[in-house]
């Protein structure tokens, strides 16, 4: 079902500053993310936003205490940026002899407020009478994209109508290898796949989204977080294996 969405602009202000003076060292280029905020403090997207000016949202001075010479609008000083959806991507670069401090660094703009958000639902009426109602909700507040919504909806729905057999950890004590891995050549988001003889498991695929190492008097332990990956095969055009649409795969979203 959808609801309708009321969206509110809120007039021009201040929705980044730096909390700190920031100190840039001769040569250096120093790279950081400014999230927008409204004026409760809320994370939120924005309009109209401004790329810094000189000597009004931004000042720079050799000088912690913001004295001596003014450096905001000097070629010494450099100030690039790209504007994002919720965040601000700045680039500061100092070319003079000596370290440049940045005692006034601000974003104005327009913030954005949704009330009323559209809600999607996805149900399967089949899966319910066997195994009971079962939700899950996802908040996906800077989508603009209704159909993105549904689609994620109807994948989540195909993909867990059915109980699937999950492991949530994986540990390992005193061995470095299993077979031919060696533990401690894995990462994160590698894919491992899990067999059990008792449980009836076979080839289960999971992904790694944490590792945790151990080491003491008695030995050394490897323990995996593991999360189950989708081990549908989705539709790739042009390539064998992946692109005989409703035989072997299927389209994803």
């Amino acid at each position: 079902m959808a609801e309708s969405v009321q969206e509110l602009t809120g007039a021009e202000q201040v929705i980044w500053k730096a909390r700190t003076t920031l100190r840039i060292a001769p040569g250096q280029t120093r790279v950081f993310y400014a999230n927008f905020r409204d004026s409760d403090g809320q994370r939120c997207g924005a309009v109209n936003v401004v790329a810094p000016v000189a000597n009004t949202d931004y000042t720079v001075n050799d000088r912690p205490d913001g004295t001596g010479y003014n450096y905001s609008s000097a070629p010494a000083f450099s100030i690039s940026t790209v504007i994002e959806a919720t965040r601000m991507k700045i680039t500061l670069g100092n070319t003079a002899t000596g370290p440049l401090y940045v005692t006034l660094l601000q974003v104005r703009g327009k913030p954005l407020r949704v009330y009323d958000p559209i809600t999607v639902q996805k149900v399967d009426a089949g899966s319910q009478n066997i195994y009971e109602k079962r939700s899950r909700s996802f908040d996906l507040p800077m989508q603009p994209d209704p159909v993105f919504g549904q689609s994620m909806a109807n994948y989540m729905v195909g993909r867990y109508k059915n109980p699937i057999l999950q492991a949530d950890q994986l540990l390992v004590k005193n061995r470095d290898r299993l077979g031919v891995v060696n533990l401690f050549g894995l990462g994160l988001f590698d894919k491992v796949l899990i067999s059990d003889s008792e449980t009836g498991a076979s080839g289960l695929g999971h992904w790694i989204i944490s590792l945790e190492y151990s080491i003491g008097a008695d030995g050394f332990l490897v323990l995996m977080g593991l999360e189950r990956a989708d081990d549908k095969q989705y539709w790739l055009l042009g390539r064998a294996g992946y692109s005989e649409l409703g035989r072997t795969t299927r389209i994803g979203f």
